[in-house]
């Protein structure tokens, strides 16, 4: 799945700017303890670590590792440098006995947050080991004044709570943000999945019916060639039965093409040709099937000069939306089509129909027509093909479905 891997190198970012962090408030009290509080710190070993932690954040940024998801592994890696820089920091600058000693916590907190229990074990059994060697082992600091010593450890703790605090909202709510972000695409996909699913049971259902129909249709034909060879049908009666034959003729020839487009599932093996033919060529096969309806088609000039190849699938969802939209109403049916960007086709098809509130899963004009089941696989056709379908009221009255498409050019 696409969006794990994203979430994964949030988290590397994430873990390089605690240490960046770390680096700032390092310097923070190399600069502000001597000047603010009189102490002196060891400056050279102190900038010996920050370079160190600096060094280490370099690997992490590297292309070759950025490519990579993060493990728990690494994770923890990332978190057992931030303790040991912390931990060779408070080394030399007075170890247990420095109030910035605390500040061992918030790596710990995050790896409760985010490793598994093993790791995150792991990593608080670090703190606590470099606590207490820091209560043994370090170099203490030069405090002979007792009030400045007060001032010195109040002046920590504040220091410390106020980053600990910080370091660990910021992280927790990155972090619980990034899990929701994740649990919703898990939920998306749970949603494809069970939509693609009933799909499927619908599509293995119109291709028993698809080879039943052939046929009652087979009949169909034959009984209406005998009834035009009868002389006694008045004009208007054969009139009539050749309209019939003609309807019948156009089922056996859909049945026909679907065979055929069955082994072309894909718009790259689909023949291809500029956009405003392809769409004239669309509009001429509706205007077959539904003669007593009409369709109106604005084309922009630039449609003649691009060359595309659309899935069988997509074709079939946008007859369907036409022949929602001429039931929605006896005006005809305007299809607009332009490129807002040259990867992208835009299609609106109006209607002038009472309106439609886009819920799919009921007929556009009145729910007595049909369940919308046609809607419901014309919106998975143009999703699968990584397109939109979207509705919204026009000007006066009516529905516009926009089909928003990527153009795949034959070439690519």
């Amino acid at each position: 799945m696409k969006t794990i891997p994203i979430i994964r190198d949030r988290t590397r970012n994430r873990l390089l700017t605690l240490r960046l962090l770390s680096i700032a408030a390092m310097l923070s009290l190399i600069i502000l303890v001597p000047a603010l509080l009189a102490i002196p710190l060891p400056a050279t070993p102190l900038l010996v670590v920050i370079g160190i932690l600096a060094l280490a954040s370099l690997f992490g940024i590297a292309p070759n590792r950025r490519a990579l998801p993060i493990t728990s592994l690494e994770t923890w890696i990332h978190l057992s440098i931030d303790l040991a820089g912390w931990s060779a920091f408070l080394y030399y600058s007075g170890g247990a006995t420095n109030p910035a000693i605390s500040i061992l916590l918030p790596p710990v907190a995050i790896g409760a947050a985010m490793l598994p229990a093993t790791h995150a074990w792991a990593l608080a059994g670090t703190a606590i080991g470099a606590y207490t060697l820091l209560w043994e082992y370090h170099r203490p600091l030069d405090v002979y004044d007792s009030a400045l010593a007060i001032n010195w450890h109040l002046a920590g703790m504040w220091l410390t709570f106020s980053i600990s605090a910080a370091l660990i909202t910021f992280y927790i709510v990155r972090m619980t943000a990034a899990i929701r972000s994740r649990d919703l695409a898990l939920a998306q996909a749970r949603e494809r999945a069970l939509r693609d699913e009933r799909i499927l049971a619908l599509g293995s259902l119109a291709a028993g019916a698809a080879h039943e129909l052939g046929t009652p249709l087979g009949t169909l034909a034959v009984l209406i060639g005998e009834q035009l060879r009868t002389p006694e049908h008045s004009a208007q009666a054969r009139e009539d039965l050749d309209m019939m034959r003609t309807q019948v003729k156009n089922c056996k020839n859909i049945l026909t093409r679907l065979t055929q487009q069955a082994g072309l599932p894909r718009a790259a093996e689909s023949p291809s040709e500029d956009i405003g033919s392809w769409l004239r060529k669309l509009c001429s096969r509706w205007q077959v099937l539904r003669p007593e309806a009409s369709v109106r088609l604005a084309l922009t000039e630039e449609l003649a000069e691009i060359e595309a190849t659309f899935d069988a699938n997509v074709e079939h969802a946008l007859l369907n939306i036409i022949n929602n939209a001429a039931d929605a109403s006896s005006a005809p049916v305007r299809v607009e089509a332009r490129l807002p960007t040259p990867s992208t086709l835009e299609i609106s098809v109006i209607d002038e129909g009472s309106g439609f509130d886009g819920t799919i899963g009921a007929s556009s004009e009145n729910p007595k027509r049909g369940l919308g089941i046609g809607l419901v696989l014309s919106r998975a056709s143009i999703e699968r093909a990584n397109g939109h379908l979207d509705f919204s009221f026009a000007t006066s009255r009516g529905t516009v479905a926009t089909i928003t498409l990527p153009v795949e050019s034959p070439h690519a």
